[in-house]
């Protein structure tokens, strides 16, 4: 069993994010978008047994534990991709092919009624030290985890919102489950991004310009690896 967080750990994260806020977590950015329910829980919960075993109440895992983590979370995979990677056409076609279907091995349930989902390396869980770049993703190129300052683009539109506004995004969004806030949350980010793709003209006739449509349709075949090509766990 994870060791609870502390009362000082809840207040320090930020309430100013999407990714937290309100007793609603999201982990849109942890995991490959389209990924089913049923295994993403699977997946989740697996992760917090796992990390339990390896976890020492008083100091943070070493580098090692971590990618012994890793690999148990994911069955060995990572041993395999480590050396296909490099093989011209196939490294590129796997990698793709596992993005697919990728979570985080550090993303979890932060509790034992799987009702809130987090981060096993936030800096507020490892005394402030933020070790999820050298660790999510060790042993795979074009994988990993973002900058510790990285927002979405849902994340930015909401901080830099006024509180009228604030309220009417939280209005938008599921408040009772992590799942369904969470897809909420990337349906979001995805609007923000093919907002961001239209020109002004296009944004004020969205329906009666070519250049939306193709936007539009673009966004949409690339998918969540364009769409979130800063922030999820595969990059181009």
């Amino acid at each position: 069993m994870l060791p609870r967080e502390s009362p000082e750990i809840m207040a320090s994260h930020d309430d100013s994010s999407l990714c937290r806020i309100g007793g609603r977590t999201c982990g849109g950015c942890c995991w490959a978008a389209g990924i089913p329910r049923p295994g993403l829980e699977r997946k989740l919960a697996r992760h917090r047994r796992l990390f339990a075993r390896l976890s020492d109440r008083t100091r943070p895992p070493s580098p090692l534990r971590l990618l012994l983590h890793e690999l148990r979370a994911r069955r060995g995979l990572d041993l395999i991709l480590a050396v296909l990677q490099w093989v011209p056409w196939l490294g590129p076609h796997l990698a793709r092919r596992f993005a697919d279907d990728v979570v985080c091995a550090f993303a979890a349930f932060e509790d034992e009624g799987n009702a809130q989902v987090g981060c096993l390396l936030h800096p507020t869980r490892c005394g402030g030290k933020d070790a999820r770049q050298r660790a999510a993703f060790r042993l795979l190129k074009n994988f990993g985890c973002g900058a510790p300052d990285y927002s979405c683009e849902a994340c930015l539109r909401y901080s830099s919102s006024d509180s009228e506004q604030q309220a009417a995004i939280l209005q938008q969004l599921p408040a009772d489950d992590w799942f369904d806030y969470s897809q909420s949350v990337v349906s979001l980010n995805v609007l923000s991004v093919e907002t961001e793709a239209l020109t002004p003209d296009e944004t004020n006739h969205p329906d009666q310009t070519t250049g939306s449509r193709h936007a539009r349709h673009r966004l949409q075949d690339n998918d969540h690896r364009t769409v979130f090509r800063s922030g999820s766990p595969y990059r181009m």
